[in-house]
């Protein structure tokens, strides 16, 4: 009955401030991949070329080559060291490196964390807290196998939902 549907709340750009002479940048904590392509954010008239994804090798190769430093035009995402209290992190690498202090655009895709007691609302926020809530009484309808009153409600939330996503 539904098309698929990609939330807009799930996928932000992060915008992250280049620094000359520094190549290993730290990502989001909810980052999970790059969604889009690359860019410089806006600042001049000047449009420089996307930065192209390519294996963190490549762009350790690139560092490794290449004595000076220039406007990054490569970068790789690679998995930070980790543990159980903080879940896998991010940091990207860009090459060459900066020789001045830029910003760039980053779009991904966000690794959502469980909600904790501190979070008022879930992912999406006020216009989706109703649905959030019917989901789960639909849930439980179905654990139960008592009525279905709630899954006909999740369902006109759920288009609410998707339907004030898409505007």
């Amino acid at each position: 009955e539904f098309d698929s549907h990609e939330w807009s709340f799930l996928s932000p750009t992060h915008y992250l401030d280049l620094i000359s002479d520094k190549s290993e940048y730290d990502l989001p904590e909810d980052f999970a991949i790059v969604s889009g392509r690359i860019t410089y954010a806006a600042a001049t008239s000047i449009q420089y070329p996307v930065i192209s994804l390519v294996s963190e090798e490549q762009v350790r190769f690139n560092l490794q080559s290449t004595a000076t430093s220039a406007r990054p035009c490569l970068a790789a995402v690679r998995v930070k060291h980790s543990n159980e209290n903080t879940g896998t992190r991010y940091e990207l690498l860009v090459a060459p490196i900066p020789s001045e202090a830029r910003q760039i655009a980053i779009p991904y895709s966000i690794n959502p964390e469980q909600l904790g007691s501190d979070q008022a609302l879930p992912m999406g926020g006020q216009p989706h807290a109703q649905t959030i809530i019917e989901a789960c009484l639909a849930a439980a309808e179905i654990q139960t196998k008592l009525g279905n009153v709630h899954q006909q409600e999740f369902l006109n939330c759920l288009r609410t939902s998707v339907s004030h996503d898409r505007r």
